[in-house]
């Protein structure tokens, strides 16, 4: 492959290109889902750009982590480094290396920061990231591959490296785990994208404004928020209705005009916001309050989390490097997917429970 592109006579590359197609892609798909939620595009896109320094320090320090033999023999030929800049140097080079779990665990970070500073629904943005966090990881995966790093395992028919970033990675023939991976983090893009958009179409937000209770919640939701300050009566409940009624106004004050987006859930801070943003996570069905799926405001980030680590932990096999370090007989990577798989599942079953105790 050719890890490298003359441009006006610079040296570029083309893992950093695509990385910059990938950002440019999610940031245009974050403003397709903000304008179906009725969302002012502004505040989704500054989200995005807000993350990406936290996603870079999380991958440099994960990377950090599995590079610990590094550090230790660092540190047994700490006197070797006179001044204190080579010091420094030392101790970076470290840490020269991004690991993607660390990056997502990063931007998971940063998210919640954005919603908390600037007073967002934390369920719907992180919807939103969960949706657009595979359609750039895909292309960040073609840049592997055309840089060579983050290669298969000895593969017969497989792809020959001879310009690779990494010299082990070049003279025999590969598995393409680059294109694999790449290949299946679209599919679970377009899979997360169907379900963001079906939730959209079958369960609009309205709001009852005068109380600030989000009428497409979920029957769990509706009574987390009626615990709080009434809500809506169960006679005048869109919700309670019937499927059919989810779009009905709880209140006379709840017309499209008159709310704005940003009343999607009551600001933070407020005992009702307090509610609503823990039931942000429990409510609100995907497709309508009465599936059988246990989805729900903020369940996408769960759904990445099962068929991301599924995808990863077998996908592992075929990788071969072994930069990111091994625990036992799985990689560190391998590791983070079994819990993520567990928290998802955990979650899924927890709001299993919550609906049949509900429903009972």
């Amino acid at each position: 492959m050719f890890p490298f592109v003359d441009i006006f006579g610079k040296e570029i590359s083309l893992y950093t290109i695509c990385a910059l197609l990938g950002l440019f892609a999610a940031l245009f798909c974050i403003s397709r889902l903000a304008r179906k939620r009725g969302l002012q595009i502004e505040d989704p896109l500054i989200s995005l750009l807000v993350l990406i320094p936290f996603a870079l320090i999380g991958g440099l320090l994960l990377f950090g982590l599995t590079n610990l033999d590094y550090f230790c023999a660092l540190a047994a030929s700490w006197d070797r480094y006179g001044t204190a800049g080579q010091k420094v140097v030392a101790v970076l080079n470290g840490f020269g290396g991004v690991v993607f779990y660390g990056g997502l665990l990063g931007a998971i970070a940063g998210m919640a920061v954005y919603c908390r500073v600037a007073k967002k629904p934390f369920a719907l943005y992180f919807d939103m990231l969960a949706v657009v966090v595979p359609l750039f990881h895909a292309f960040g995966r073609v840049g592997c591959f055309l840089s060579g790093c983050c290669y298969g395992i000895e593969f017969p028919g497989g792809v020959v490296f001879d310009h690779a970033t990494v010299d082990s990675a070049n003279g025999v023939p590969r598995f393409p785990i680059q294109l694999f991976e790449a290949g299946f983090d679209l599919l679970i893009f377009f899979i997360l994208l169907r379900l963001f958009w079906k939730g959209s179409e079958d369960c609009p937000a309205r709001t009852d404004c005068s109380a600030g209770v989000d009428c497409s919640a979920g029957v769990d939701e509706i009574d987390d928020l009626r615990k709080v300050n009434g809500g809506c009566s169960a006679s005048g409940d869109g919700v309670l209705g019937g499927p059919d009624q989810v779009d009905a106004p709880c209140g006379p004050d709840c017309s499209k005009a008159s709310r704005g987006p940003d009343h999607a859930r009551p600001p933070l801070g407020s005992d009702l916001a307090g509610a609503s943003l823990g039931s942000d996570f429990a409510g609100a069905s995907l497709g309508s309050v009465h599936s059988g799926l246990p989805l729900g405001h903020g369940s996408l980030l769960f759904v990445y989390f099962l068929l991301y680590g599924v995808l990863r932990f077998f996908d592992e096999f075929l990788r071969g490097d072994a930069y990111r370090g091994f625990l036992g007989p799985f990689s560190t990577s391998q590791w983070i997917s079994l819990i993520l798989i567990a928290v998802a599942l955990g979650y899924f079953l927890w709001k299993w429970q919550r609906r049949k105790n509900s429903a009972a």
